[in-house]
């Protein structure tokens, strides 16, 4: 199994869809988002696949022992096991990869799990041979913006070589929210970089991971290579494309986010995000 992890909005979904056209491979999406269990429009937007739903795996496949009351971290283990056989049934034998963000790590333990304790997900994939690339997004402004588009415009991800932003879209973010969730991003990268220094992993940079037409840089094929991944260039041709959406376009009330940017630890990311 390969596991990418990172914060919301970073390319976890482009960097599996790559990987996931490789021979061997076979990407099924973020496992662990609620819209994939209930299998509705919503799913199709956000490239999930219901079938490979950790939640309805617990409803549909786990035994009825491992679905009663509180389990034991040994029958969670199990059950995590029992996933990972049923992702390599449903891709025939190629290697799983899956996405999991920062605020799934914990679907795995205990009502009372210790918060500065390790996720007992991490220790189940590591039993299980994962390999871990953890996607980080040095431009936290950008990526809160594309969060605020993304929800906004109801664009998720735009199709290779389709121009799919609308042209006439404006929105405004809510500033509040904004300052939040890059702090939220850094946060959260600071915990999985800890949570992995023992583990061996791969982390790749958002920024010099892609392309400007979304397809993988030769640093991050030669990073890849450490986990066992062979992507020459032009094997796995990008499904999807950079977003295209630019902030000074859409958003409305752009002067009141510098404005508010200013000052604070976010203030390098205006000048490259909202100026010029």
């Amino acid at each position: 199994m390969l596991v990418i992890t990172a914060f919301q909005r970073s390319g976890t979904t482009a960097l599996g869809e790559q990987l996931g056209a490789l021979p061997g491979f076979a990407y099924w999406g973020e496992v662990f988002h609620p819209e994939g269990y209930r299998g509705a429009e919503q799913a199709g937007r956000l490239r999930l696949r219901p079938a490979a739903n950790w939640f309805r795996f617990q409803e549909e496949g786990l035994p009825a022992a491992h679905r009663s009351g509180p389990q034991s971290p040994d029958a969670r283990l199990e059950a995590w096991r029992l996933y990972s056989r049923h992702l390599e049934r449903l891709g025939e034998g190629r290697r799983p990869v899956i996405d999991v963000k920062y605020s799934s790590w914990r679907n795995l333990d205990a009502a009372w799990a210790p918060l500065a304790e390790p996720p007992l997900l991490l220790q189940a994939m590591k039993a299980g041979g994962a390999g871990f690339i953890h996607l980080v997004r040095e431009n936290v402004l950008a990526q809160a913006l594309s969060e605020v588009f993304a929800h906004e415009s109801n664009l998720w991800h735009r199709r290779a070589g389709r121009a799919e932003v609308p042209a006439d879209f404006r929105c405004e973010a809510d500033i509040e929210g904004l300052l939040a969730r890059m702090r939220e991003s850094r946060v959260g990268t600071a915990a999985l970089r800890e949570w992995l220094t023992l583990t061996p992993h791969v982390e790749l940079v958002y920024e010099l991971t892609f392309d400007s037409a979304g397809d993988l840089t030769d640093g991050a094929r030669e990073a890849l290579a450490a986990l066992g991944v062979t992507a020459p260039p032009g094997a796995g041709a990008p499904v999807l494309g950079r977003m295209g959406q630019d902030p000074r376009r859409w958003l409305s009330n752009r002067a009141e986010v510098i404005q508010a940017l200013t000052d604070t630890e976010f203030e390098a990311l205006i000048g490259s995000t909202l100026r010029g």
